[in-house]
């Protein structure tokens, strides 16, 4: 569990904690599930496909919550039991956080999780209007299969999927339009009530809301004393903690001070393996490459490679493709 460089330990088995274990061997992960998440499954366990298509199970993992990092004293609590560390790397991606609008919270359904994609499984086919608020990748693919449903999207910004091209970003609601989906934009959500949705448009009546936004950098952050941007830590171009030269952060938690990571699998991994490294001495900057995104509406595989928009069986193989190497990859911690 250490070399000549101490011990290090790794919060979270995401893309990003599992890519840094792959590199280092040796190191102690520690995540709160015995297994990997692959979100941009969910959708497929909506549809009624098999969960296991969606997770894969880790090979060697410490299971537990992090409770809290003590940075002064090196060491991370979980619930049972703390870990004296040398260097960590936090990984532990984002969460979920409906707080800040009224009724969320309380009436809302989250979507993030396996079990937030069984839940949703159950209650589909007893609800005829759905809103789903978030414009991002999974709110977009959700959107995308419901079709035994009366569909809203909701977007607060100009245009879904904003973090791709306004080429892609079109086909994408040309798509969902075509499907039925009612897709608005510009819109802001104020309160969530029982069967309705206030927003900056007016309130719209649904049997079931679905959060497939607030997506947030992990409260623990911020609770151990590290800067944070957005919620995300704030690391150096070595993926080093602006804050403690000890602590690296990697994958969709993190984010440098003056520019921008994008939350991506791709990204996150490659975040991981240079985290690692950098743990153990080297000085490696990190810069993000994002090779290709696809996403799927139905069975309308589309995406962009290069920045440029790709649709069809080059889109599908490609996604196919990242999950296959992504799990390949997961299999072996």
């Amino acid at each position: 569990m250490s070399d000549g460089n101490g011990r290090l330990v790794i919060l979270g088995g995401g893309f990003a904690g599992t890519s840094a274990l792959n590199v280092v061997g040796r190191a102690i992960l520690v995540d709160k599930n015995e297994y990997m998440t692959f979100t941009n499954k969910l959708v497929d366990v909506v549809e009624g496909k098999d969960p296991n298509v969606a997770v894969v199970k880790h090979r060697s993992v410490l299971v537990g919550e992090v409770k809290s990092i003590d940075l002064r004293s090196k060491v991370v609590k979980l619930k049972d039991r703390e870990l004296k560390y040398d260097k960590l790397i936090i990984a532990l991606g984002y969460e979920q956080d409906l707080a800040k609008i009224p009724g969320a919270s309380k009436y809302a359904q989250r979507f993030l999780t396996l079990e937030d994609a069984l839940s949703l499984r159950v209650k589909l086919p007893k609800v005829r209007k759905v809103i789903i608020v978030g414009g991002g990748a999974l709110g977009v693919e959700l959107a995308g299969v419901l079709t035994a449903n009366q569909v809203t999207l909701l977007e607060s910004r100009e245009r879904i999927l904003s973090f791709l091209s306004p080429t892609t970003s079109r086909f994408a609601e040309d798509t969902l339009l075509k499907r039925g989906v009612n897709v608005l934009k510009g819109v802001q959500v104020h309160e969530v009530k029982e069967n309705s949705v206030e927003t900056t448009e007016g309130e719209f009546q649904a049997d079931l809301v679905v959060f497939s936004a607030g997506f947030v950098g992990p409260k623990i952050l911020e609770e151990s004393g590290l800067s944070t941007k957005g919620g995300r830590m704030l690391v150096d171009r070595y993926l080093r903690s602006i804050d403690d030269p000890d602590v690296f952060g990697a994958g969709d938690c993190a984010n440098v001070k003056d520019g921008f990571i994008p939350m991506s699998a791709q990204v996150a991994s490659q975040a991981g393996e240079v985290a690692s490294l950098n743990a153990l001495g080297q000085e490696r900057p990190f810069t993000p490459v994002q090779r290709a995104i696809v996403l799927r509406i139905g069975n309308t595989y589309f995406g962009e490679s290069g920045g440029r928009l790709i649709t069809g069986p080059l889109a599908r193989l490609i996604k196919d493709g990242a999950t296959v190497l992504s799990m390949a990859k997961a299999l072996r911690t």
